[in-house]
């Protein structure tokens, strides 16, 4: 004789706590009447499920309110980063990014592309004689001015003082070209009142027109900005096609070219050193390693005169290569002559540089030929050579990153996808542009930017480095920011190797036997 089966009760109760760690929170069991403990665990269920219920909404409403926020943040920050704090319109990184865009169509699709470099006319005098606060009035005038007269899809941008650029999109040619800049002049001459006064604005525009298939947005605005130019010698107020004799001898760039080809090869590269001051402590913990070239006829050369023609060129790789086999070797010998283990030393990195299927070889090599542990070296990234990025360069990345090696962000801020490449790359540090720090105390926008910047990479566990401190005021600004470490002319200019050892001395003479 066998006794009663098992509690049907039991199957449901096992199904319902299934479904419960499942996902499915609303599960629910139906009480009965025995008032057994069976009957008590349903009800205990049941209350644990409505809890689970209640608490995953809770969560997920807090979930859609923190990305809420997040969004608007990011977008707020990307609007700061990317625009122009007094008349809104797009700032040089913006339209940089918008005339690549334009050059890759015009090579998909063979359509025109032209870039419209406009100067207001004797914008100081203005200034000078009205106030700032009318120049600043004028030129919001002259940004609506341009919005109005040219077309929906051209963009208008401001790159700073009284310089306006025109990118225009789908111009058969330059005929057309000068026909948009001419009516820009038209529209910018009708009489305002700004300050009580009536203004009569004109201005000189450079007209330059893509041509050839590897033109790029650097050369794009070189020549427009040198039409402009030849625009205000022939008496202001109008616009000029940019023409290759604007520039100089076409032979002169080639003959730089081959110039530094023959500096690299024969030891006349030298690098200077700027130091990083640690904001916690006072002391240099780190020093960047900046390019110069020791013309046996010029003398020495900053990086403005040559690095653009060694970046469009091959020149790029042997000359980073030069500079980051010095680089370690003059560390190295800095760490043993003053009993400094902590310095470390920058090396920039250029987007071809960074392309290079050998670049862990090419690092390994400088730091064993300078017997320079990888911890000693970081290697700034740009937001360029992130952008062009494959999966063999984040895979070298990855390797650089497991030998030790520490990877920033230089310029942090600059383009569209910063916040990305926190996410995507192995940094560990990101630097402030020093665009943003120059103004960030007279300009609520850019110390927004470099507050955001800082408290972004405090938040990241990455350590945050601000460019182009001036003044004892941006000093202290960044301290209280909790900004890790600064440079720029308040501490030093870029100098020599003998320098930079006299100034650590000078910090701790004690360490020096």
């Amino acid at each position: 004789m066998t006794g009663p089966g098992p509690d049907p009760r039991l199957d449901s109760l096992v199904d319902t706590v299934i479904a419960l760690a499942s996902g499915q929170l609303d599960a629910r069991l139906e009480p009965s009447d025995a008032n057994d403990e069976i009957d008590a665990i349903t009800v205990g269920v049941n209350m644990l499920a409505e809890e689970l219920e209640v608490t995953h909404e809770n969560l997920e409403r807090r979930v859609r309110e923190r990305t809420v926020a997040l969004e608007d943040a990011t977008n707020e920050l990307r609007r700061l980063v990317l625009h122009d704090p007094l008349t809104d319109l797009p700032n040089r990184r913006l339209l940089v990014d918008r005339i690549e865009h334009a050059l890759e169509k015009r090579r998909r699709e063979d359509w025109g592309v032209a870039v419209l470099f406009l100067d207001i006319d004797r914008f100081k005098t203005f200034n000078d004689s009205l106030g700032h606060a009318a120049g600043d009035h004028l030129l919001i005038h002259v940004g609506r001015q341009l919005r109005r007269c040219l077309r929906p899809a051209d963009t208008i941008a401001r790159l700073g003082g009284d310089e306006f650029v025109l990118l225009c999109e789908d111009v058969p040619d330059a005929e057309a070209a000068q026909a948009l800049a001419e009516r820009a002049l038209n529209a910018l001459m009708e009489p305002v009142v700004i300050a009580g006064s009536e203004v009569l604005v004109t201005a000189s525009i450079g007209v330059a027109v893509a041509s050839g298939r590897d033109v790029t947005p650097t050369t794009l605005l070189r020549q427009a900005d040198a039409a402009m130019y030849t625009a205000k010698k022939r008496g202001r107020a109008q616009a000029a096609l940019f023409e290759p004799s604007m520039t100089g001898p076409v032979g002169e760039r080639l003959a730089i070219e081959n110039a530094l080809r023959y500096g690299i090869a024969n030891d006349q590269i030298r690098v200077h050193y700027q130091p990083l001051v640690e904001l916690s402590t006072g002391r240099v913990t780190e020093i960047e390693a900046l390019v110069r070239w020791a013309h046996p006829e010029r003398g020495l050369l900053p990086p403005a005169e040559f690095l653009d023609i060694a970046e469009e060129s091959d020149l790029i790789v042997p000359l980073g290569r030069a500079v980051l086999r010095r680089a370690c070797l003059d560390t190295a010998r800095l760490r043993r002559e003053l009993g400094r283990p902590d310095l470390r030393v920058a090396v920039n990195l250029s987007a071809r540089e960074l392309s290079q299927r050998d670049l862990v070889t090419i690092v390994v090599e400088a730091l064993t030929q300078a017997d320079l542990e990888p911890g000693a070296l970081c290697l700034e990234l740009t937001e360029t050579g992130l952008i062009s990025a494959t999966e063999a360069t984040m895979d070298q990345l990855l390797q650089l990153k497991r030998l030790g090696i520490t990877l920033a962000i230089d310029d942090f801020g600059t383009g569209y996808s910063s916040l990305t490449y926190l996410k995507r790359f192995p940094v560990d540090v990101i630097k402030t542009d020093r665009s943003f720090v120059s103004d960030m105390c007279d300009n609520p926008d850019d110390a927004a930017i470099v507050s955001a910047v800082v408290g972004l990479g405090r938040a990241l566990g990455l350590r945050s480095v601000a460019e182009g401190v001036e003044t004892p005021e941006q000093l202290a600004m960044l301290e209280r920011l909790g900004c890790d470490l600064a440079q720029g002319y308040h501490f030093s200019r870029p100098v020599g190797v003998d320098a930079i050892r006299t100034m650590l001395i000078a910090e701790a003479p004690t360490a020096v036997a």
